[in-house]
């Protein structure tokens, strides 16, 4: 499972996008698409001790309604 709490925590402190991925075991692509998420949404660090991961998760990475773009996998794309 992919520590979202340690990747906001470790962005915050300043370490690198490829010493975050190293530390959480998570490729750079996620600790990007993290942080970026996170910064649209207003959420910072400290994160409130209430929130759990399963909350993180779903605040991150749910679309927001309303959008209507799918993600496309490879068998899909049209070139």
């Amino acid at each position: 499972m992919i520590k979202y709490r340690e990747i906001l925590r470790l962005r915050h402190e300043g370490v690198s996008v490829r010493n975050v991925a190293l530390s959480c075991g998570c490729a750079r692509s996620t600790v990007q698409r993290v942080t970026s998420r996170a910064l649209d949404l207003g959420i910072t660090w400290p994160l409130p001790e209430e929130l759990d991961d399963s909350e993180i998760y779903h605040l991150l990475l749910t679309r927001q309604q309303g959008n209507s773009s799918k993600r496309r996998f490879p068998s899909e794309m049209q070139f």
